[in-house]
């Protein structure tokens, strides 16, 4: 790239609240499909549209006077961001993937022939039961696989951003550097145009990603929610919290008299502290809530719920960096205290990151109980007894529709069954 024209495209995928409806597919999938002529799509989020002035390598335009270059597209995790006082920004998200760009789709649809718009033989307007959005912005080249942290000074705010090298010449060139060490051949990820097996394998009529009573609400996503549901379970009777608590300390019952004798009555759902520690008249680092607290004569057990937020109330104690996870462990420390992450499955990595980031002391204090673990753990118990024993199959759906491994298997998932559908 030549004359300060480049520009590295961000998009943060699969996040925000229109994708809490059921029925709404990211309409970024399409990056992790071919279509059936094998031709590669790219969406740029939200709205397929892309800066007039952004071009490709292989558009004819290319050297026209104030045309940027984009050679790649960023899909990213949801961003942290700082604004100091002299208005300077920085945030920190993972780069998830790395898409090298082809071409740009100056017209959306209309400059595409109908049949490479096909996947598994249905129009995408109809599997996305969209008939007038722009469905693609890019052909792509390659896609990579990542998961690298980076802070860049750049306001990343909205679910898309444009790092031009002309404007910012040393945030382009350290984005680009990781780049570079992500485009590597064994992180490539091979795709394929939609199989007939791909569609049997996936093309049923999943429970668990659209009928459960948390998405007819559209709160699919809420850390509030899903925290009130499984404190609510516990607290049903006295033995079960102290079950749950074995079966995540010792899910193989290696230690078969290992007990807990917490009530009903010691279990709590955000536990208001304080902590003495931090500066008292700080607000922003003045103690937190933790989501589900139990605590009796001897022992305590904190759990924290995360979704899609990250560790919150950074601070520093001796140039240390401290977090929610330290206020809460040193208020308590001095029992014997069990602390836990609850989290959906995909979620485990990004928060092992910002641990070791934002509080690395707290790396092998806190272990994780991932959503999949709480599913297998409603269903396996006896609810006859429960006051609302009729909704446990949709907790247990609420649970399950978040414990994919990966956020874009799930939209996967569903594009597959929207294409089965669409077929008949």
């Amino acid at each position: 790239m030549s004359n300060n024209r480049g520009v590295i495209l961000l998009n943060k995928t699969f996040i925000g609240t229109w994708l809490n409806d059921p029925d709404r597919i990211g309409h970024e999938v399409i990056d992790f499909f071919k279509s059936d002529t094998s031709k590669y799509y790219i969406y740029n989020n939200p709205h397929g549209t892309c800066n007039d002035n952004i071009t490709c390598e292989d558009n004819d335009d290319k050297n026209e006077k104030n045309k940027k270059i984009a050679k790649y597209l960023v899909l990213t995790s949801n961003a942290k961001c700082k604004t100091d006082k002299k208005n300077n920004t920085q945030c920190t998200f993972r780069i998830l993937y790395v898409i090298k760009l082809k071409k740009r789709i100056k017209n959306g649809k209309k400059d595409i022939p109908e049949e490479d718009l096909k996947y598994g033989k249905v129009a995408l307007n109809k599997i996305f039961d969209d008939e007038n959005n722009v469905l693609v912005t890019f052909e792509g080249e390659k896609i990579y696989r990542a998961n690298n942290s980076i802070t860049i000074n750049y306001n990343f705010q909205r679910n898309r951003g444009y790092v031009y090298e002309e404007n910012n010449k040393t945030t382009y060139d350290s984005l680009l550097k990781e780049i570079e060490k992500i485009t590597i051949e064994e992180n490539e990820i091979s795709l394929n145009p939609v199989e007939e097996s791909d569609i049997e394998k996936k093309s049923k009529d999943d429970n668990s990603l659209n009928k459960n009573f948390l998405n007819l609400i559209k709160k699919g996503t809420d850390e509030q929610s899903f925290t009130f549901l499984l404190c609510n379970l516990l607290k049903s009777n006295d033995s079960i919290f102290n079950d749950f608590i074995k079966y995540c300390v010792d899910p193989k019952n290696i230690f078969p008299n290992l007990v807990f004798d917490f009530k009903s009555d010691d279990i709590e759902s955000e536990k208001v502290i304080k902590d003495s520690s931090k500066k008292q008249d700080d607000e922003e680092t003045h103690g937190g809530r933790i989501d589900i607290f139990a605590e009796n004569k001897d022992n305590v057990v904190i759990i924290e719920n995360k979704i899609n937020s990250g560790l919150n109330g950074i601070y520093k104690v001796d140039g240390k960096r401290k977090s929610q996870l330290s206020t809460y462990y040193n208020k308590y420390k001095d029992k014997n205290t069990l602390c836990f992450i609850m989290c959906p499955d995909f979620k485990k990595n990004e928060v092992i990151k910002e641990i070791k980031e934002e509080d690395p002391e707290m790396e092998n204090v806190y272990d994780f109980i991932l959503y999949s673990k709480i599913k297998e753990f409603i269903k396996k118990e006896n609810w006859d007894n429960y006051f609302y024993k009729e909704l446990i199959d949709g907790i247990i759906n609420a649970f399950e529709s978040l414990s994919y491994e990966n956020r874009e298997e799930v939209y996967k998932t569903k594009f597959l069954n929207s294409i089965a559908k669409n077929r008949w």
